[in-house]
């Protein structure tokens, strides 16, 4: 059986989904079949893959600039997922899951260290929410944030900083400022990018989205671990831990490696509380998540953002210790005519 449905009796799968699916009707009927594509999937990849639940509200625009930026530089279908990290700087020092479990006792803040939260992210191991902070049916709609929420403005700053390195022409506030534009359009929550060069932003209630995360068997425990609330590890191994109860529940940290999640072994799917933000189509005039794309592409194309790839490229894979100097882009060279005899 799909890994949720383990141990789970059709009387409390349906008592949870009457439960935790409040609103109005829209939205009960987007929550009802994102959650059936959900179970269908767990399905599906059930022998080969573990299922991990990771949702958010406020990263959401974020992970869009980082998966498009992904999309762009390596030949991604339009349809890939958002991307929860993309610099591979921060995971020099922690390449992996174990290293950062070694160091995990000396963080301040455990879990909402930020040096922690730049490598993992939090997930859920079952649908239902079974001993888990942030149940899925729960933050479907709204989605999670885990706790007050950081300058997410400062985290784009970095971003681009790091991405475009120290030389850049780009004026990265005027950057910021519209694609921040972008995502209150589209009702992504934008209040924690607001800052003194924001010049716009959403103030409505925040729009849940959600990742499902397919790890593969082989090498999960390579990337994930089980846990209690602020990401205090378990003794035992993840696959271990799936095993060993009849309900699988509870929470874990998921390794967020871009190498990995840009692989083969993990398979992730997009949805959200509104039926717009699944939608990949691009020209019904609607505010989809297709056209959301397009225009945050259009934007950062337009600031000159792509205008090296193979330097963006180094930038990902190495930016804590590329070469400071960037190298001048050279002109075109117009071609001379010819002169008819």
């Amino acid at each position: 059986p799909a890994q949720s449905l383990r141990g789970i009796t059709e009387g409390i799968m349906n008592s949870n989904t009457e439960t935790f699916i409040q609103g109005d009707d829209g939205f009960k009927t987007c929550a009802k079949y994102c959650f059936k594509c959900m179970i269908e999937r767990e399905q599906a990849h059930n022998a080969d893959y573990i299922c991990f639940y990771h949702a958010y509200n406020y990263a959401a625009l974020v992970y869009e600039i980082q998966g498009t930026i992904a999309r762009v530089l390596y030949g991604l279908p339009s349809s890939s997922p958002p991307l929860t990290r993309l610099l591979r700087g921060p995971f020099l020092k922690n390449p992996t899951m174990n290293s950062l479990k070694t160091e995990f006792p000396r963080m301040a803040k455990q879990d909402h260290n930020p040096k922690f939260r730049a490598l993992a992210i939090c997930t859920s191991l079952n649908i239902f929410g079974i001993g888990t902070e942030a149940p899925p049916m729960t933050c479907f709609g709204p989605g999670y944030g885990g706790g007050d929420p950081p300058n997410y403005r400062n985290i784009l700053q970095d971003l681009f900083n790091n991405l475009l390195g120290p030389n850049t022409t780009i004026n990265i506030n005027t950057l910021l400022d519209d694609l921040i534009r972008i995502g209150a359009k589209y009702n992504l929550a934008t209040q924690p990018y607001m800052g003194p060069h924001a010049l716009g932003g959403s103030r409505q209630l925040t729009i849940g989205h959600m990742l499902q995360i397919f790890v593969r068997r082989t090498k999960v425990d390579l990337l994930a671990y089980p846990c209690r609330p602020m990401g205090v590890p378990f003794k035992q191994t993840l696959s271990n831990y799936v095993r060993s109860g009849k309900l699988v529940g509870g929470q874990a940290r998921l390794f967020a490696h871009p190498k990995e999640f840009l692989g083969t072994d993990i398979i992730s799917y997009h949805y959200a509380a509104v039926p717009e933000m699944c939608s990949p189509e691009i020209h019904s005039g609607q505010l989809t998540r297709g056209a959301l794309l397009r225009d945050i592409e259009t934007s950062m194309y337009s600031h000159g953002v792509f205008e090296d790839l193979t330097y963006l490229r180094e930038r990902i894979h190495n930016c804590e210790q590329f070469a400071s100097q960037r190298p001048p882009v050279k002109p075109l060279q117009k071609k001379k005519k010819s002169r008819r005899s």
